[in-house]
C-alpha cells in the first residue's frame, strides 16, 4: 500500500514539491557540499510542512571501501545530519547505486562499518531489491528503499518488502519514491524521538506540541484523496487531524462518531467543512467541501493553527 508520495533530489523548491504533490522529499548527505541538504533548506522544508529522509550517497562504489570507509561515513553522514537539525533515532539511507551481487563480502563489511560507527538500527539501505533483502536479512541494515532500477538483482519485489520504492523520475530534477509504510524514516527539524515529525512554528516561535502549521495543497490533496480510500486510511493525518478537531469545535463534526476516520478526509469531514464554508458565506462550487486558502486560514485563526499556502 502506498501511503505517502515523495521525492529525491540534490537540490529541493517547496513550489517544485507542492506542483508534484510530493509530502517528502529524500536530500543527500555526502563529502560534496553543492549537493547537500543545509540547516537553512531543512527549516524551510519543516515550515512547509515536507518531511525530510536523510540519504549518503557520495559515489556508487562507496561500498568498496569495505569495513573502514562504512565506519567512517556513518560517522561523518551522522554529523552532517545533526548539523542540519537532523532528529536522534532517525535513520540514514547509504545508497548503493549498482547492481552487485547481495553476498558480496566487501559490501557487507560496508555496512558493518556502518553499524560501529553509528547505531545499527538507524542504518538504511537504498538499492536494488536483492540487496535490500540480503543486507536486512543479515541485520545489516533496518530501513530499506528500493531503487527504480528493477531490472537490477531481485526485480521489483513485493512492496511489502520495503519503507520506499523509487517509482521513476518525476523530471529531470526530481525522481518520485512512494512510502510503503506509515514511519519511513522521515523527520522535521525540532522533532524528538517519540515525535520526528512535528511542526516548526513559521514566526520562529519554535515547535508546538500539536500540529501548529497545516499545508494547504496538502490538505486539498488528502480532501480529492481520502474519500476513495478504505475507511480510516489516511493520506496525510498530520495535516489533516487540526482541521477535523476545528470542526469538532464548531459542532460540523462529532468526535464520537467513528465514521469520519481521525485523520482521513473524508466524506463526513468534506461534508463538514462544506457546512464550515457556507456558514462563511461561500456557495455553489466555493461549497464543495474542499479546502480555500480563505476559508481554511480563517478557520485556522479561529482555532489555533496556520495555514502554509
Amino acid at each position: 500500500m502506498v501511503v505517502r508520495l515523495g521525492a529525491d533530489a540534490e537540490s529541493s523548491s517547496i513550489f517544485d514539491l507542492r506542483n508534484l504533490n510530493a509530502t517528502f522529499i529524500s536530500r543527500y548527505l555526502s563529502d560534496f557540499p553543492s549537493k547537500n541538504l543545509t540547516p537553512s533548506e531543512a527549516i524551510e522544508l519543516s515550515n512547509a510542512g515536507v518531511d525530510i529522509v536523510s540519504n549518503w550517497e557520495d559515489d556508487t562504489n562507496t561500498w568498496q571501501g569495505g569495513y573502514t570507509r562504512g565506519k567512517r561515513d556513518a560517522t561523518v553522514a551522522w554529523g552532517q545530519h545533526k548539523a542540519c537539525g537532523g532528529v536522534d533515532g532517525r535513520p540514514i539511507y547509504f545508497s548503493v547505486d549498482t547492481d552487485i551481487s547481495p553476498a558480496n563480502s566487501t559490501l557487507h563489511a560496508y555496512f558493518q562499518g556502518l553499524g560501529d560507527g553509528m547505531t545499527p538500527g538507524q542504518i538504511g539501505v537504498y538499492g536494488s531489491t536483492g540487496v535490500c533483502n540480503a543486507l536486512k536479512s543479515l541485520g545489516l541494515a533496518h530501513w530499506t528503499w528500493r531503487v527504480m532500477s528493477t531490472g537490477w538483482t531481485g526485480g521489483v519485489g513485493d512492496p511489502s518488502m520495503f519503507n520506499v520504492e523509487q517509482t521513476g523520475p518525476f523530471n529531470e530534477k526530481y525522481d518520485r519514491d512512494a512510502s510503503i509504510t506509515v514511519d519511513f524514516g522521515q523527520w522535521r527539524v525540532g522533532g524528538t524521538k517519540d515525535n520526528p515529525s512535528p511542526t516548526v512554528h513559521p514566526d520562529g516561535g519554535g515547535v508546538e506540541p500539536l500540529q501548529s502549521t497545516v499545508s494547504l495543497w496538502i490538505v486539498q490533496m488528502c480532501a480529492h484523496e481520502d474519500p476513495g480510500k478504505p475507511q480510516g486510511e489516511t493520506t496525510n493525518s498530520a495535516n489533516v487531524v487540526p482541521v477535523q478537531q476545528a470542526l469538532v469545535a464548531e459542532g460540523f463534526l462529532s468526535n464520537s462518531d467513528p465514521s469520519w476516520g481521525r485523520g482521513a478526509f473524508g466524506t463526513g469531514t468534506k461534508n463538514a467543512y462544506q457546512k464550515w464554508q457556507l456558514k462563511l458565506g461561500f456557495s455553489g462550487a466555493d461549497a464543495d467541501g474542499i479546502p480555500g486558502l480563505s476559508s481554511l486560514t480563517q478557520l485556522g485563526n479561529a482555532h489555533g493553527f496556520h495555514v502554509a499556502a
